[in-house]
């Protein structure tokens, strides 16, 4: 071989190589896929912000769960760059071994490093035949739990139910339903 071939051969192999280490540092190992529409669009106020237009952030962990959140909008802010504030929320929460969850509300926070989640303001959750509306909601991503709060109403089939809080563990998929002040008693009411 003459020393143009060996150099010709040594940059194509430089160039995979870079090729390579780029692709899996930057595509392979990220598990949340973030995509953005309109993305930056900066706006006047009194605090400096950014909206962001038609949001969806995409986890999956190695077990096959999916979290998916949808916004129509979201504010970024430049003190605290982890958090976006959303409006107009849709979440899906898959797992292996349960139905779908799916959960709708007016607003949002959403911590983009832990993944957790914060519903507020008109939140409806739907899972198989079970209707929940709410005024908030918790996802703590890394427990797997979901706490819903405040004016708490749970309907299904023939079952309606008030109280204070829910919490389902979203593997072992243990449900706690309780009132904050222990001296009232949850409404359970079944229609015939």
């Amino acid at each position: 071989m003459n020393k143009k071939s060996l150099l010709q051969l040594f940059l194509i192999i430089i160039i995979l190589l870079t090729s390579f280490f780029f692709f899996k540092s930057y595509i392979v190992k990220k598990d949340t896929h973030v995509v953005l529409d309109n993305t930056f669009n900066e706006i006047d106020s009194e605090e400096k912000s950014n909206l962001v237009y038609n949001i969806q952030y995409i986890t999956r962990d190695e077990d096959g769960n999916s979290y998916i959140l949808e916004s129509d909008t979201g504010e970024l802010n430049d003190d605290q760059k982890e958090l976006i504030v959303m409006r107009g929320v849709k979440a899906i929460i898959e797992s292996e071994n349960s139905e779908q969850i799916i959960i709708y509300s007016n607003n949002a926070k959403y911590n983009k490093l832990s993944k957790n989640t914060n519903f507020y303001t008109n939140v409806i959750i739907n899972f198989g035949s079970n209707h929940v509306t709410s005024d908030k909601l918790d996802f703590i991503f890394e427990k797997n739990l979901v706490i819903i709060s405040k004016n708490i109403i749970y309907k299904n089939m023939d079952t309606k139910l008030e109280a204070d809080k829910i919490e389902i563990d979203l593997l072992t998929k243990n449900t706690k339903i309780f009132m904050d002040d222990k001296s009232k008693k949850i409404k359970l009411i079944k229609s015939n």
